[in-house]
C-alpha cells in the first residue's frame, strides 16, 4: 500500500509544476483572460470560425463574411482544433452557458494541451531514459521561450496541438527505430505525421525527418526495416487521404493549396508509399536492387531525384512552402514584420542574446548526440539518436530563419539534453559524498536548463539602447491604451448602420 502513492508522486509533482508555472505567469505578467479577453486576434478569429460552424453547420464553409469586405475572408486553418474546441465547449456549456463555454474552451485549451504534451513527453522518452529521469527535462520543456507563448492561458492556437502531435510522433519513432520487428509503432508514427500535416504543412519537415530516420536502418540492413517503412507510409497516406476529404468538398478535391492539406500533399505521400512498395516487391522477388547496401543506395539515388523532379514538374511551387501562393508584396509589407516570422540571427549584442535565449540549449544537444553516436554505436537506442540528430539538422536552420518553428527545435533540444542529464545522474551515482553529489547535480541542472535563458536575457538587456527601451515601453503603453472591448461594443451597437443591413467591418 505504501508503494502505490509513491508511484504517482512524480506525476503529482508534474501537475504542481505546471500549475505553478501558469500561476507565476499570471502573478507577474497578468492575463487578458482575467478581463474577459483572449490573447491575440487569431484566438478571436478561431472562436468566430468555431461559432460559425456551430451556428450554420456548414462544415466546408470556413469563410468569415464580415471580414475583408466585400469578398469575405477564407482562413487556411483546418478543422481538428475546431473539433477539440467544440468538444471542450460542450463540456462547459451546462455550467457556463454556450457563449461563455466557448470562450473558456478557447482560453483553457492551450494550457491543457501543454499538460497533455508533458505526459506525451514522459511516454515518448520512456525507452531512452531511466524511470523518473524526465522531471528535470520537463521543467526545461515548460520554460522554452519559443514554445511557451503558444501554451499560455487565453491563446486558442493550433500550434499547441502541433507541438503535442510532434512529441507523440517522436515517441512512436523512438519505439520503431529501437525494434526493427515492430510494425505498429511506425504505423502510428506515420498516422501522427499525417495528422500533423492535416493541422499544418509545417509538419512536412517532421515527415521528412521520419522518412530519413526510418530509411537509414533500411539502407544498412534492409529486410524487416522495409516493412517498417511501408507501415509508416501506410499510416501517413491513410490519415492524409482522410484529411483531404474532411477539409475539401468533392468538387475541390484536386485543387492545389500550399497552406493547408490538399492534392499536392497526397501526391507526395503517394510517391513515398510507392517507393516503399517497390522496395518491398524488390526484396520478395529477390530483385538485384535489394541484394545489398550498395544496391539499396543505388535505388535511393535513382528514385529519389526522379520523384523530386516529378513533384517539381507537377507542382512547381511546392518546395517554396506554405506561402508559395502569397503575393510577394504582402510578404514584404506585412508578413516580414510579423514577430513569429522574423529571423533570429546573431548580428549584434542584443541579437546574439536572443539567439542564445532561443537556441542556447542546442549547444549542449548537438555535441551530446554526436558523442553518443560515436561512443555507443552498439546501443539499441542508436537509431533513435539519429532521428533526433536529423530533426535538429532540419529544424534548427529553419527556426533561425523563422522563429515560429523554434518550438519544434526546442523540443528536440530538450530530448537530447535529457540524455545528457541521464548520463550525468548515472555518473554522480558513484559519489559517496551526498552533499557533493547534490551540488554537482544542481549545478548541472542549472547550466543545462536555465543557463542559456539567463545568459541570453543578460545579453539582450546589455545590447538594448535606452532609445529602443523607451520605444518598447511606449509601444506597450499605446497597445494597452487601445481598448478593443470598447471598440467591439461600439461596432456591435452600430448606431449609424440601418438595421435591415448586415454589418461588415472594413479594416
Amino acid at each position: 500500500m505504501t508503494t502505490e502513492p509513491r508511484r504517482y508522486l512524480p506525476y503529482v509533482m508534474l501537475i504542481l509544476i505546471w500549475g505553478l508555472l501558469h500561476g507565476l505567469m499570471l502573478f507577474y505578467h497578468g492575463s487578458p483572460v482575467l478581463d474577459g479577453k483572449l490573447v491575440d486576434t487569431d484566438s478571436y478569429m478561431r472562436l468566430v470560425r468555431v461559432g460559425h460552424l456551430l451556428n450554420s453547420g456548414a462544415w466546408y464553409d470556413s469563410s468569415i463574411a464580415n471580414s475583408n469586405a466585400p469578398y469575405g475572408e477564407v482562413l487556411h486553418w483546418t478543422r481538428p482544433l475546431d473539433l477539440l474546441l467544440i468538444g471542450f465547449s460542450f463540456l462547459l456549456t451546462p455550467l457556463l452557458g454556450a457563449k461563455a463555454g466557448l470562450f473558456w474552451a478557447g482560453a483553457l485549451v492551450s494550457p491543457l494541451l501543454q499538460l497533455a504534451t508533458a505526459f506525451a513527453f514522459i511516454w515518448a522518452m520512456a525507452p531512452l531514459l531511466k524511470p523518473n529521469r524526465w522531471i528535470a527535462p520537463l521543467a526545461a520543456l515548460f520554460l522554452q521561450p519559443a514554445a511557451l507563448p503558444y501554451f499560455v492561458l487565453g491563446r486558442a492556437d493550433h500550434h499547441s496541438l502541433l507541438l503535442f502531435v510532434f512529441v507523440l510522433a517522436a515517441g512512436f519513432m523512438f519505439r520503431a527505430l529501437m525494434d526493427g520487428q515492430d510494425r505498429r509503432a511506425p504505423l502510428f508514427a506515420g498516422a501522427a505525421a499525417g495528422f500533423g500535416l492535416w493541422l499544418s504543412p509545417e509538419l512536412l519537415i517532421l515527415t521528412l525527418a521520419c522518412l530519413l530516420a526510418l530509411g537509414l536502418p533500411w539502407l544498412l540492413h534492409g529486410k524487416a526495416r522495409t516493412a517498417q517503412n511501408g507501415a509508416f507510409a501506410l499510416g501517413l497516406i491513410t490519415v492524409v487521404i482522410i484529411a483531404l476529404f474532411a477539409e475539401h468538398p468533392p468538387g475541390q478535391l484536386t485543387r492545389t493549396f500550399y497552406d493547408q492539406i490538399s492534392w499536392p500533399h497526397i501526391i507526395v505521400c503517394t510517391v513515398a508509399a510507392g517507393f516503399w512498395l517497390l522496395a518491398l516487391l524488390a526484396e520478395r522477388t529477390r530483385w538485384v536492387l535489394a541484394s545489398g547496401r550498395v544496391s539499396r543506395a543505388g535505388m535511393v539515388l535513382i528514385c529519389g531525384p526522379l520523384a523530386g523532379l516529378a513533384v517539381l514538374l507537377a507542382f512547381p511551387d511546392f518546395f517554396r512552402g506554405a506561402m508559395a501562393e502569397t503575393d510577394p508584396r504582402v510578404i514584404e509589407i506585412w508578413l516580414s514584420r510579423v514577430t513569429e516570422m522574423r529571423a533570429v540571427t546573431p548580428t549584434s549584442t542584443r541579437s546574439l542574446g536572443e539567439f542564445i535565449y532561443y537556441f542556447g540549449l542546442g549547444a549542449f544537444a548537438l555535441p551530446t548526440l554526436l558523442w553518443l553516436l560515436w561512443r555507443e554505436a552498439d546501443n539499441r537506442q542508436w537509431y533513435g539518436w539519429c532521428f533526433l540528430l536529423i530533426g535538429i539538422t532540419l529544424y534548427w536552420p529553419l527556426s533561425i530563419a523563422h522563429v515560429r518553428l523554434a518550438g519544434f527545435a526546442e523540443c528536440l533540444f530538450v530530448m537530447a539534453v535529457a540524455l545528457l542529464l541521464d548520463r550525468l545522474f548515472d555518473r554522480t551515482e558513484t559519489m559517496t559524498n551526498t552533499t557533493r553529489r547534490a551540488l554537482v547535480r544542481s549545478l548541472g541542472l542549472y547550466v543545462l536548463i536555465g543557463g542559456s535563458l539567463g545568459l541570453g536575457q543578460l545579453l539582450m538587456q546589455a545590447g538594448t539602447s535606452p532609445a529602443r527601451a523607451a520605444a518598447e515601453v511606449e509601444a506597450k503603453t499605446n497597445s494597452a491604451a487601445c481598448d478593443l472591448t470598447a471598440l467591439t461594443d461600439f461596432l456591435a451597437q452600430a448606431p449609424a448602420v440601418p438595421q435591415d443591413r448586415p454589418l461588415t467591418i472594413l479594416a
